[in-house]
C-alpha cells in the first residue's frame, strides 16, 4: 500500500488495532465508530440497523 490518502480515511492507533484483550469484532466495530463524522448517533439500535448481526450480538460484543 504505497499509495497517499489526503481524503477519506481514519487514521487507527495501534493500541486498538493490535489490543490484546478484544475481539476481531469489537476492533473493527470501535475503527467503524471511530470513523464515523462528529456528531453522529452511535448505539446499538443504530447499528443494529446498520449491521446484518443484528442488536443482540452487538450488545454483547460492546467492549464497554
Amino acid at each position: 500500500m504505497d499509495e497517499r490518502h489526503d481524503e477519506q480515511f481514519t487514521v487507527v492507533g495501534n493500541h486498538l488495532a493490535q489490543h490484546p484483550d478484544l475481539s476481531l469484532t469489537a476492533i473493527g466495530l470501535a475503527v467503524h465508530i471511530q470513523s464515523l463524522p462528529t456528531g453522529s448517533l452511535v448505539g446499538i439500535k443504530v447499528l443494529a440497523a446498520k449491521f446484518p448481526e443484528g442488536a443482540a450480538k452487538n450488545r454483547a460484543r460492546w467492549p464497554w
